[in-house]
């Protein structure tokens, strides 16, 4: 993830990490969504920190479903960085198809009547 240094992640899984022990009625969604807020406060783009802000609103079965495995073994590492740089890349992932979609919506084909 650009911007973020091994530190600061070190500090992300930590803070996580305690979140999760000390929080243990608090639903999981919440505690998820809180995290991704706060990675959002160190991405150096304004852009990428508004979109998983955006995700951070936005956690439903369908994302925990598709990172199941990942939040998996990172609950069991205590290590989310490979979360993180999954989420990165779904979010880069969905940037790019909207962009592709908007370009294909306004490029409509001449109407030929004749």
């Amino acid at each position: 993830m650009a911007g973020i240094s091994d530190k600061r992640h070190s500090a992300l899984d930590r803070t996580f990490s305690e979140d999760i022990q000390e929080q243990p009625d608090r639903p999981f969604r919440d505690l998820l969504g809180q995290h991704i807020r706060v990675t959002s406060v160190y991405l150096l783009s304004d852009s990428e920190a508004a979109r998983w802000l955006e995700l951070s609103r936005n956690i439903d079965d369908a994302f925990l479903e598709k990172f199941d495995t990942v939040i998996s073994e990172c609950k069991q590492s205590g290590q989310w960085k490979k979360f993180r740089d999954q989420v990165a890349q779904h979010l880069r992932e969905s940037e790019t198809k909207t962009i592709l979609a908007r370009q294909f919506s306004s490029e409509s084909p001449d109407d030929d009547d004749g």
